[in-house]
């Protein structure tokens, strides 16, 4: 696909494929842990976060601006640590909900950072290939076929996430809500009180790994795999760098 065509064609929801790659960073920057580097251009960070956005999810990720915004650098970084390293329940690491303690996990793990490597991509050595922020990094450098595969496996976390923040009351469940979103799904399930579910209480961690490990979900490792000039611009990649492709007869997605 040459560069022209990838400017003007449209995206999961409907944004061109230089926008959408745009909207990836910005949301990637957004759940990222804070630093100056991206608070400093906040506002044009959000701006491109929310493009084309719902107005629920919009006025969400007006709401998360203003807090990260109002809030000094180590309050954001002591609540960003309370919130999703001490949390599992809202755990970044999307393994975390799909595989939780399971041998398989690293397997996945493996996996996925494969599938960087296969699109030429390599993820940067302190970082896990699963981290949410990462993922939207490297979907704002795939190209579109592979990116809407990569979203496609990875929804039903991303939906269960940003229920999860939401019901926590954290303004970070509007960058979740986005990216569900994009992914052209509604960012929430409506669930009636007395509906049955076979989820089990979030604190009832023994109960949580024998789910996961039953029943794996297989984000980043199937179909994804087979399928293979704004403010935010500044914010280069940090955990994806360019790299000989490993894989020099893999598929290039055209």
């Amino acid at each position: 696909m040459t560069s022209s065509a990838q400017e003007s064609s449209p995206g999961s929801s409907g944004q061109s494929t230089a926008s959408l790659s745009r909207a990836f960073r910005a949301l990637g920057v957004m759940l990222s842990y804070p630093q100056p580097v991206w608070l400093d251009v906040l506002p044009e960070v959000a701006e491109e976060a929310s493009r084309n956005a719902s107005e629920f999810v919009r006025q969400g990720l007006d709401l998360l601006a203003q807090y990260l915004g109002s809030r000094s650098l180590t309050a954001l970084q002591e609540t960003y640590v309370s919130l999703f390293d001490r949390t599992r329940s809202v755990s970044l690491h999307l393994f975390e909900h799909s595989h939780g303690d399971a041998r398989e996990r690293g397997q996945a793990m493996a996996r996925l950072r494969q599938l960087y490597a296969d699109q030429g991509w390599e993820l940067s050595s302190n970082e896990l290939p699963d981290y949410l922020p990462a993922v939207c990094e490297f979907c704002s450098l795939a190209e579109p076929e592979l990116r809407d595969a990569l979203l496609a496996e990875a929804l039903p976390i991303l939906q269960r996430l940003a229920q999860r923040l939401e019901e926590k009351a954290s303004p970070y469940s509007a960058v979740v809500a986005r990216i569900v979103e994009v992914a052209g799904e509604r960012p929430f399930e409506v669930r009636s009180d007395d509906a049955p579910t076979d989820e089990p209480d979030l604190d009832d961690w023994e109960a949580l790994d024998r789910q996961w490990e039953d029943s794996p979900v297989t984000f980043g490792v199937g179909a994804a795999h087979d399928s293979c000039n704004v403010a935010v611009d500044l914010i280069r990649p940090s955990r994806l760098t360019r790299r000989e492709r490993a894989n020099p007869g893999a598929r290039r997605l055209a």
